[in-house]
């Protein structure tokens, strides 16, 4: 058990009832205070440094030093000295000044909890230490010293230490012990395992006197652990000896630990190196047996025999965007649709630009009442029904977008409805053409359960790393370039096309790169009807030339009676990729620039 040091004064405890009633009632009045003053404090340790010099006769001499800083007001700061079973303490000294002060104050030892004295409790395995000083938002720094002996027991061979150090009742941002040796330790006849669950690093100096053991982030009341042994003849007048078979069990002890640490950092390696390897090899086999796949259904359609003059067949633009690849936002699809009906004649729109030439909203007028566009039938109906005799013309605005989202775009129930519709609807048309293979399903239910894999992979590896101590930067490269496949993937890869769908591809590929050379074909143009170059015109903003299409025939008068063309003046400088919608309702729109048809 803890031996009681008698160099120590020990102070009585009040055990009458009138004591305890007057202490009770101290405490709730101090409570009381405290509430009523709202003062809620705060210590923050910052650093915590423990120098203990070992001696040749097994005692320690420690010097610690702790700088904290108070929020709010304390009337005590609170320390610790683990000690063990038979550890005792000696020559105990308490200092204590602001940053700011030149020199440390002395606390004595004392009952009276006056500012300037300190109290010392025995508690199990140690000592806890009250200092009494009032501080209130400020910086200070303790300094704590005394002699710790009877913890380094001799055996035969060697002598033995078992202690925990750095008992802070504070969380600790940073936390070092240096435990100073008499003489050199050899590197092969000493041995010291160190416990703890905050991320610890040990530096033994170049002539192994000295050896830093330093914490991050220690949390409150724990400790660092240290278990060590060295040749006995460092400690030669150490008069704590223990009996040799004793000293032989505690060696084999750390002999079974130190191999038991070392056999799980390499079993959590391998594991590291097994699942972070191992996802990136299964999802790499997997991509380059998507890519042959794709790359044989290309090789066996053969190739086109000249350009494509016409429209290979009925698909709508959202279609031939989806079957070539191309991705648009949300507000982009929209738009899109919107071309569309202008065209087919539909609708009647009227693009109003912001001062950054973006839209800022859109009004239509239908002209029709049904379309056999599944998609632009959702639309329609909408701006029929907010149509009235004295209302022809509609903001799209209010009908899409929500107009409490500022600064964010957030669709109404029809907005998130008719994203959707405009989506499935493309999918069906290239479903219904046999465009996409049937084991995509296969191949999409495959990549959904190697990213289940990955992530329970990603946190296991995670987790191994934090057990480790270490970060393995290949693993996570590993893991990284993993994800980045799964992605490639699904830009680049899935869904894979049939031979019919790659057939499609490539002609319509071809027909939107004819779309600009056609236009500026003066015997061509002269030939065509104004539906003809309508239907080039919204077939171009799929193919990314819509800008140049515009200019090469904005110079004629006609463009202007053209339906789409005529509308989309005051856009024809956008391209539909980079095309924003960036909605503004009827109290914002003093600064847009209206540009009617």
């Amino acid at each position: 058990m803890f031996q009681k040091n008698t160099s120590i004064k020990r102070y009585p405890r009040l055990s009458t009832k009138i004591s305890t009633w007057i202490t009770a009632v101290i405490v709730m009045f101090v409570m009381f205070a405290g509430q009523v003053a709202n003062v809620q404090a705060e210590v923050k340790v910052t650093d915590y440094t423990s120098n203990i010099d070992v001696q040749d006769d097994g005692s320690m001499k420690q010097t610690e030093t702790f700088g904290f800083d108070v929020k709010g007001t304390v009337n005590e700061i609170n320390h610790r000295i683990e000690l063990g079973e038979l550890g005792k303490l000696t020559d105990l000294a308490i200092n204590m000044k602001s940053v700011s002060a030149e020199a440390f104050f002395p606390f004595v030892a004392s009952d009276s909890n006056d500012v300037g004295t300190y109290t010392l409790t025995e508690s199990e395995d140690g000592m806890d230490i009250t200092i009494y000083n009032t501080i209130t938002n400020a910086p200070h720094i303790a300094q704590v010293t005394g002699t710790l002996s009877d913890l380094w027991t001799n055996y035969a061979k060697w002598s033995i230490l078992q202690a925990n150090f750095l008992a802070l009742p504070y969380d600790t941002e940073e936390a070092s012990v240096t435990l100073n040796f008499p003489a050199a330790v050899p590197a092969d006849q000493s041995d010291i395992i160190v416990s703890s669950k905050a991320k610890t690093t040990l530096t033994w100096s170049d002539d192994r006197t000295s050896l830093t053991i330093k914490a991050e982030n220690l949390a409150a009341n724990e400790v660092i652990g240290v278990q060590m042994y060295m040749p006995v003849e460092i400690l030669a007048n150490n008069q704590t000896v223990g009996k040799d078979s004793e000293g032989e069990s505690i060696i084999k002890e750390m002999e079974a630990s130190r191999t038991a640490e070392s056999n799980l950092q390499t079993r959590l390696g391998r594991q590291i190196w097994l699942v972070s390897g191992g996802l990136f090899i299964i999802i790499l086999g997997y991509a380059i047996y998507l890519f042959m796949r794709k790359r044989a259904i290309f090789a066996a359609v053969p190739d086109l025999k000249g350009a494509v003059q016409s429209k290979p067949n009925y698909f709508a633009p959202h279609s031939v965007a989806m079957l070539t690849g191309k991705k648009y936002s949300n507000t982009q699809a929209i738009v899109l649709l919107i071309l569309e009906m202008i065209e087919n004649k539909t609708l009647a729109a009227h693009f109003i630009t912001n001062k950054r030439g973006q839209i800022a909203d859109i009004q239509v007028t239908p002209l029709t009442n049904e379309t056999n566009h599944p998609a632009g039938q959702l639309l329609l109906a909408a701006v029929v029904e907010q149509t009235d005799a004295q209302r022809q013309v509609v903001s799209l605005n209010e009908l899409i977008f929500n107009p409490a989202s500022k600064g964010v775009v957030l669709f109404t129930r029809l907005g998130r409805k008719l994203v959707r519709k405009i989506r499935q609807n493309a999918k069906q048309a290239l479903n219904k053409e046999g465009v996409y293979s049937k084991m995509n399903q296969v191949f999409h239910t495959i990549l959904t359960i190697y990213m289940v894999a990955w992530l329970f992979g990603t946190f296991f590896v995670g987790y191994w790393q934090v057990q480790l101590g270490q970060v393995n930067i290949w693993a996570i490269v590993l893991i990284i370039l993993s994800l980045a496949l799964v992605y490639l993937i699904q830009q680049n890869v899935l869904p894979l096309r049939t031979e019919t769908g790659v057939a499609l591809y490539r002609q319509w590929q071809s027909y939107l790169k004819q779309l600009v050379q056609q236009t500026t074909a003066g015997e061509v143009w002269s030939n065509q009807s104004n539906e003809w170059l309508d239907d080039k015109y919204l077939y171009s903003w799929v193919a990314a030339n819509n800008v140049k299409l515009a200019k090469n025939v904005e110079k004629d008068p006609q463009i202007l009676q053209l339906p789409l063309m005529g509308s989309a003046q005051s856009i024809a400088h956008l391209s539909l990729k980079r095309m924003k919608w960036q909605p503004e309702f009827v109290a914002d729109q003093t600064d847009s620039e209206e540009n009617k048809q």
